[in-house]
Order: structure tokens, then sequence, then C-alpha cells
């Protein structure tokens, strides 16, 4: 009898056979068996025979693992044949969302769970393992506990959910094979290719903590409604975030890129409570330079756009909006008149100094002088004159002016391309273009953001 690790003598006499191995030299054993030598070779037979999984085998496991897309079992056993030991490289086989039957899930936990048995067939056996369970109804989950209380969960027919537990009552899905807990003609509970349901969707749509477990003798159920946490960046159902009702949701534009959610919610919170608040970033995490702001009440929403629109905020004006109003767009925040473009400025003039210039023609109304993240100016501006004024006089007496020290560059301002094109009745062109960016990026679900 040899055990793993059992010195078979010397490695230059005789050669490694079945069950043996060399190591320094020597034969060593690596399973437990009989001893058998032949002439030239040394093996050792062993008492549990070691098989590894083959395409197309049909094996029993535990579901020890799950991401949001992909889940890992554990193998008990290849159907058909006697108890036999796995190597440790086979001890585990993966398997896809896509795996589990004819339906869509939006997280692998909606369809199994951590200590289900399950059968699976195997569909790859090179390098790692992999099983699926929707190819026949025998596949799919065998047994399965209620994550609340531990009891075993039966089968029950409905729209959404096909286990019930008959202790704590919870409900809940599982991707069942057609003799689950020794039953008969039971996978037609999966609903194959329906539709989640109403309820389902609801529950779905918040998120991981939707999906949570709460310990039935750590929770008083006496009816009244379970409220869920929202992890920041949660993707729920269908969708990211939940939709506000019209006229709570706020665009912010022309943000610091230090600012971020937390205090963008600070700035925003003296004027109502604040349900939801984001600051969009790209992916490597850098704010750019735009977010949202959900609000309880229209009212809150309301009086926030009244003391914050057009703000400074870290030297930036900021643009603080109805996100869901399609009549208002960033051209509507800017006064009538005209508008001219001044460039090759000094680094020291400030809006005092542009205003200062340009009354000389008339009123100015307005001065947008763009700055940098660290607040420095970029060195050119736009002055917008009030009433009729003459422009190419403007333009004339100011083009190649000696300004601060420097010739300063004095054009009138081109309109946005969405602008000139306003001629078209599509709501949407009434909307900046980064502001119809802004609200596409914040419907999408955050995957999304991080493939643009």
């Amino acid at each position: 009898m040899a055990i793993p690790g059992f010195d078979l003598g010397p490695s230059d006499a005789k050669e490694a056979g079945q069950g043996a191995t060399v190591h320094e030299g020597r034969l060593i054993a690596t399973v437990v068996g009989r001893i058998e030598e032949t002439e030239n070779v040394v093996s050792v037979l062993s008492m549990n025979p070691i098989t590894r999984p083959k395409k197309d085998d049909i094996v029993i496991g535990e579901v020890v693992k799950l991401n949001e897309k992909n889940g890992e079992i554990r193998l008990i056993g290849i159907e058909g044949t006697p108890r036999q030991d796995f190597l440790p490289q086979d001890l585990h086989a993966q398997f896809f969302i896509t795996d589990l039957c004819e339906k869509y899930f939006h997280n692998m936990s909606d369809g199994v769970k951590v200590r289900d048995i399950v059968r699976a067939k195997v569909t790859e056996d090179a390098l790692v393992i992999k099983v699926e369970m929707k190819s026949a109804d025998e596949l799919g989950v065998l047994w399965a506990l209620c994550p609340s209380c531990g009891m075993t969960l039966q089968t029950q027919k409905s729209q959404d959910w096909n286990m019930v537990c008959t202790a704590c009552k919870r409900t809940s899905f599982r991707a069942i094979a057609d003799d689950y807990g020794n039953g008969e003609n039971l996978a037609t509970l999966n609903n194959a290719g329906k539709r989640w349901g109403k309820e389902a969707e609801t529950l779905f749509s918040k998120g991981a903590s939707g999906r949570s477990t709460i310990i039935a003798a750590d929770v008083r159920e006496d009816g009244r409604e379970r409220t869920f946490f929202r992890f920041e960046g949660d993707q729920g159902g269908r969708s990211s975030r939940q939709k506000a009702p019209r006229g709570c949701r706020l665009f912010v534009g022309g943000l610091p890129r230090s600012i971020d959610t937390e205090k963008l919610q600070s700035i925003f919170a003296p004027h109502g409570d604040i349900t939801d608040a984001i600051v969009i970033t790209d992916p490597a995490g850098v704010s750019k330079g735009f977010g949202f702001i959900t609000y309880e009440k229209k009212e809150q929403a309301q009086a926030a756009i009244k003391a914050l629109d057009q703000s400074k905020l870290e030297g930036r004006k900021i643009g603080v909006r109805d996100a869901d109003d399609s009549s208002k767009g960033k051209s509507s925040s800017r006064p009538r008149g005209s508008r001219f473009y001044t460039g090759n400025l000094s680094f020291k003039s400030t809006e005092e100094d542009l205003k200062t210039l340009f009354s000389a023609y008339g009123t100015v109304s307005r001065v947008d002088y763009p700055k940098d993240p660290s607040g420095h100016a970029k060195g050119f501006a736009f002055v917008t004159m009030e009433g009729d004024v003459d422009n190419d006089k403007i333009i004339a007496e100011l083009h190649q002016k000696e300004f601060m020290g420097r010739k300063i560059k004095v054009d009138k301002a081109q309109s946005s391309t969405r602008s000139r094109n306003r001629g078209n009745n599509d709501q949407s062109s009434k909307k900046s273009a980064r502001e119809l960016r802004a609200i596409r990026e914040e419907n999408a679900s955050p995957k999304k953001r991080q493939k643009r």
C-alpha cells in the first residue's frame, strides 16, 4: 500500500507509471493504492479511481460562488459512474448567466443561490471545466435551501416565483430541473422564454439590497413595507436609477473638476430633501463637469434653480435647470442681444475689465470668461450686448486693439450647429448638445458608460 508522498525508490532505475511521479530523482506516489511493479515501471493502482470529467458528461455539483454574470460549482460526482475522486484542477466548474435557462436574468443570483445542488452538462473539459444547465429539462437545480431560515424550498406555480418556503413564506426563483426534490415535469415552472412580471422587476430594480438575504430570526415580519438601501452606483433591473417625478430632477452644468457627488449634494442640500445626487465621471473616475440632483418635491427643485443658477462655484458659473423640461435649454438662460467673441486676452484681465472696454458701445448684459480646472482664465471670453448695437463698428474699432499689453481679437460669436438647425420641429433640439449627452449618460447603465 502507498499513500500520497510515499517514496517508491530512485527514478534512475524505473519509470513512474500511473499514480506516481518523479521528484528530485525519486519516484513518489500521488494516490492511495496498491503498488505494482513491472520490469521498468512502478505504478500505484488507486483504490478510488480518478476520472476527469469529459465533454457531454452529466455532473452533480454544489454552487459555491456567484458573481454578477458567472458562477462556480464544486463537483460532487459524475452521473452513471461509481463515486470517484477528482484531481484538484477538476474540483470546480464554471458557468455563465446565459447557461441557466431560456430566461433573461439581471443577476446570477436571480436564478441560483450558493449551496444549491445542481445537475449540469460539461461543455468544455480543457484547462477550465465549463458547464451549462439549459439544453435539457433534466438539467438545473435539484435541491435548494431557504436563505432566510434554512428550510428546504418547495415548488409553486406563479408568474414570477417558482419556489416558496413553507416556514417563513419567502418566495423566490430557481432555474429548476424536471426532477427537483424527486418530483416530475417541474421544469415548466421556469416559464422559459417569458418576461418577468411587475412584482419581480420591482424587486430587481432595488439592486443588491433587494436581492440580499434577511435572516428570519433577525427581523420582525409584522406587515410593514420593507425598505432597501441603495449602494452608490448600484445596478438594479432594467435601469440603473429609478425615474424621478417630472420637475424634481435638475441638470447641473459647468461644475469644477474638484466637485464630486458628495460635495454637490452638500451644496444643494439647504434647498430641500435630496433623494438622489450624482456627478458624471469618465472611466478613469474624473468628473465630466456636470451632474444631476433630484429633490423630493418640485417646489424644492425650483427654489434651488432660483438660488444657484448662474452662481459662481470655485470661480466658475454653474447652470442649474430642470433636466426634464424640453422647452428650456442652455440657450434660454442666455440674454438676448449681440454676442462677441474676444480672444488673445491677457491672463490678468477680468470680467470687469472686459465690461469696461465694451461699455463704451452700449450696455453689457453678460460676460462669459471660461476658466481651466485650476481657476485660471483661458484667454478668451464672450461678451453679450443688450439691444441693437452697431456690430460692425464694435468689431472694426476693437479688433487688433491694444488691451492690457496684447492685441485682442474681436468677432461676432458663432451660434452652435444645433442652434442654427432649429428649423426642424424636433423637441430635443431645444436642449444643448452637452445637456442631451448628459441625460443619455444618466439614463444609461454603468456598464454601458464604461464601454463608451
